[in-house]
């Protein structure tokens, strides 16, 4: 998800909320108007409703001070007297992130923070991954060091806090205000609180001054995993600066994969040549999804694309080294254009790991036809021609296992099966024995991916619905929930948001919210560096 709100209108697909033009002064009361007569409701189309119309306020970014403010105060009013029910939660985010966009007065800083860490009614506590990004948007110099007094000050949470807030700092022209700062910074990223220490090597890595440097070099040697993943992302925006390729190469080697992926990715960012041969013997070592971000690297590196295996590279090695070229060699012209050959697919998204989870809906929405007739295939039947075909194409050096959920989750098998021939025709006669039925619980689902299965780095996650039964329903509720659970293990999630057809039932109340149901999933795959398809 980019730093910028994305119009809330535009998310809920609600177009027909856009409001007559108007003087900011009357379209802030005409939201308060149409916000009374609908805030009573809880139905879930109802909040999607409302927080296009919270969206419509992002028009008074430019309204004079005083509109504004009165905007900001009607809306804080709101949050405060808000409910931490699932679906309520949503619209408040919404109302505390158009807020932030708009606040003028400093002190808005404070009040948003002391708002974010009260506990009992109105309470935004959990959901922490949404508040600092909405803190991020607050726009005036006099935010920001109303944000660096809670850095200093003793309260640990609001630290946290405030430093969340400042590593996510939209205005880039803001952050020269922070520069008295890097003492203060390099002290709390060499602490003993590992939250705020990531926090204030994110915020450390965002500023230019060289005095930064020697603080994320040291992090990068830091025995806890958290802090050398965080050391290396921020390095990673400092690659060209002399000595900093060389400490990245030594992260190669990590015992934590997603430490050594990110430094992969933060090489390709230089141009120092003198990694190229650990990134080549790397190749012989790691799963396929790394050796795809090696090749990347070594591509930009280089000029050279030899995929993804070892054998081309080392070869390729072996001639450069021999005549003692390295520095010097250059890419010949079709050194881009040798076939390479294709990964499987699944919906479109190719298949760029060897360690990967299926995760596949079978509710009973899922027995819906994609077609106008009932005799036209269902979206199951569709759900599992897909994902024979992929079984079936995976190569044997392949890991891989299958869960499927409604209300229950359930799985093919315990662990990762090799995909042998045998395992792969298991587990397709188990898929061609799926009926859908039930509600959607998509929680379960995505804790199960990440506490039962420690050896996966991709989920393909197939649903058609929003989620609907579980440990929680709200969507932002879960997607902090992945958030946390995905720190160490950088676990990519592909979504497919399978909602081909129609409920054909005459008599069912409640039609499909296709634009919620693709909502949660953008934003699931964003946020895990997946790809989203909507297949409608």
């Amino acid at each position: 998800m980019t730093h910028r709100i994305v119009p809330l209108l535009m998310l809920a697909g609600l177009s027909c909320l856009s409001l007559p033009a108007q003087t900011p002064a009357q379209l802030l009361e005409e939201v308060r108007q149409r916000m009374a007569r609908i805030a009573a409701k809880q139905s879930a189309p109802r909040i999607a409703e409302l927080e296009a119309l919270v969206g419509e306020l992002e028009t008074l970014h430019d309204a004079p001070v005083a509109v504004r403010e009165k905007a900001c105060g009607w809306m804080f009013s709101l949050l405060k007297k808000g409910s931490t029910h699932d679906r309520r939660i949503r619209m408040r985010l919404a109302v505390l992130r158009t807020l932030a966009t708009l606040a003028e007065d400093p002190a808005w800083a404070d009040r948003l923070v002391a708002l974010s860490l009260r506990g009992g009614s109105g309470s935004l506590s959990g959901v922490h991954f949404w508040v600092e990004r909405a803190l991020g948007t607050l726009r005036g110099g006099g935010h920001v060091d109303r944000l660096a007094a809670h850095v200093r000050g003793e309260d640990v949470r609001a630290r946290r806090l405030a430093l969340g807030a400042l590593a996510r700092l939209e205005d880039a022209a803001l952050r020269p205000r922070l520069h008295p700062m890097i003492g203060v910074l390099a002290e709390i990223a060499d602490g003993d609180d590992t939250e705020a220490r990531v926090r204030a090597l994110a915020v450390l890595g965002a500023l230019e001054p060289p005095a930064v440097l020697p603080t994320l070099l040291a992090a990068a040697r830091d025995p806890d995993p958290l802090i050398r993943l965080a050391a290396v992302r921020a390095l990673a925006q400092k690659v060209v600066l002399p000595g900093v390729a060389a400490y990245l190469s030594r992260l190669l080697t990590d015992d934590v994969a997603l430490v050594r992926e990110e430094a992969v990715i933060a090489l390709a960012g230089g141009t120092d040549r003198s990694a190229v041969p650990i990134l080549v013997r790397r190749l012989e070592k790691e799963p396929l999804r790394i050796r795809v971000a090696l090749n990347d690297t070594l591509r930009k590196l280089t000029g050279f694309d030899h995929g993804p295996e070892s054998a081309p590279w080392a070869s390729w090695l072996k001639s450069v080294q021999a005549a003692d070229k390295l520095e010097e060699v250059r890419p010949k012209p079709d050194a881009y254009s040798k076939p390479k050959p294709k990964p499987a697919e699944y919906f479109d998204i190719p298949v760029l790991s060897d360690r990967m989870l299926f995760v596949l809906d079978v509710s009973g929405s899922m027995d819906y036809s994609v077609g106008a007739t009932s005799k036209t295939p269902t979206r199951m039947a569709h759900a599992k021609l897909e994902l024979i075909r992929v079984v079936q194409a995976l190569d044997e050096r392949s890991r891989f296992n299958i869960v499927f959920f409604d209300q229950k989750i359930r799985v093919w098998t315990s662990g990762l099966a090799p995909a042998t021939e045998r395992n792969k025709q298991l587990a397709i006669r188990s898929v061609q024995e799926l009926v859908p039925r039930g509600g959607t619980d998509s929680y379960g689902a995505l804790e199960l991916a990440f506490k039962g299965f420690r050896g996966i780095d991709t989920v393909y996650f197939l649903s058609d619905g929003v989620p609907s039964v579980g440990k929680s329903i709200s969507q932002e509720k879960i997607l902090q929930r992945v958030w946390d659970w995905n720190r160490l293990r950088g676990i990519r999630i592909h979504t497919i948001a399978l909602q081909v057809g129609e409920q054909l039932n005459p008599f069912r109340r409640q039609r499909e919210d296709k634009e919620e149901a693709a909502r949660f999933m953008r934003i699931l795959a964003q946020e895990t560096g997946g790809t989203f398809t909507d297949r409608r």
